[in-house]
């Protein structure tokens, strides 16, 4: 089953030039390679070292979109972005095989 997952272009467009080639990333970089998570109880802990947990909501969301983004987006996916001006939506087929982060 194909799917579309939106993924903004970051703050200010940051990432805009990688999905103009054929990639999507996500925030969060202090993370590192988040295939260095064998579980997600590590990624959780190194998540709240790193960020903090002051907001228990707004940790739980970055968890999943991160969750998501290394383990659910398939080869035969659709991410979904947006130019800001104007705005539009760009669909991007992700290159990558299926349930391969990197």
């Amino acid at each position: 089953m194909t799917n579309a997952w939106m993924i903004r272009a970051g703050r200010g467009g940051i990432y805009s030039e990688d999905f103009e080639k054929g990639f999507a990333a996500v925030g969060w970089s202090q993370l590192g390679d988040l295939s260095q998570y064998s579980s997600s109880e590590r990624l959780r802990d190194e998540y709240i070292k790193i960020y903090g947990n002051d907001k228990p909501a707004a940790t739980a969301s970055a968890l999943a979109m991160i969750h998501k983004f290394r383990d659910q987006i398939a080869a035969s996916d659709y991410i979904v972005s947006y130019n800001q001006l104007p705005i539009r939506c760009r669909p991007r087929r992700v290159s990558l095989p299926a349930g391969y982060y990197r």
